[in-house]
């Protein structure tokens, strides 16, 4: 797994975020990771709006193209890493993150 999706770039693919549906649109599906923790944010998310129906077809969808990843020590050391990279080049744009 080479991209591990955080809660606010799996949230922007579900709002349709240009520019991070255009970066996963760019990467091969069994490279795309959501871990299990993100999930439960945007169930929460879907379940605390005004349109559950929507955001939970919405999050249906992202689940059928996305692998849910357990979470594993080797999964929070990888984000930790990433996000610590991109903070040192001062990339702290949503959008950026999906990199």
């Amino acid at each position: 797994m080479r991209y591990v999706l955080d809660t606010n770039i799996a949230a922007a693919a579900l709002n349709a975020h240009p520019t991070v549906l255009s970066r996963l649109a760019t990467l091969p599906s069994d490279e795309v990771g959501l871990p299990l923790l993100a999930l439960g944010e945007l169930l929460f998310g879907a379940y605390n709006s005004t349109r559950v129906a929507e955001n939970r077809m919405k999050l249906e969808a992202l689940r059928r193209r996305v692998p849910i990843l357990a979470v594993t020590e080797a999964l929070v050391e990888r984000y930790s890493i990433v996000r610590a990279d991109l903070e040192r080049l001062g990339r702290r744009d949503r959008a950026a993150r999906c990199r």
